[in-house]
């Protein structure tokens, strides 16, 4: 397991690299991700109310493995669409 996902332990989420916005590529079932509803593919928009949109995975990742007390996400699901519709 490399140092980028070791982090991720007592979470039990993974993100994939190389990807803007990062990618939550696995959920450990029964664990504190799973049990509030994140699901692989969702894309990984704030940490503790930052936008990390851009932020490199390592970046991600160090602010995730760095928080200490509860830790604050926001998720996009990756089927959400915007649509323009004319008239």
């Amino acid at each position: 397991m490399s140092n980028a996902f070791k982090h991720y332990t007592s979470l039990t989420f993974y993100l994939s690299p190389g990807q803007h916005p990062c990618v939550l590529s696995c959920i450990v079932a029964n664990s504190p991700a799973d049990r509030v509803g994140l699901h692989a593919g969702d894309y990984l928009m704030s940490v503790n109310g930052l936008d990390v949109s851009k932020h490199s995975h390592d970046d991600v990742v160090c602010m995730v493995g760095s928080s200490t007390g509860t830790l604050t996400i926001q998720v996009r699901p990756p089927d959400v669409m915007t649509l323009t519709l004319a008239r």
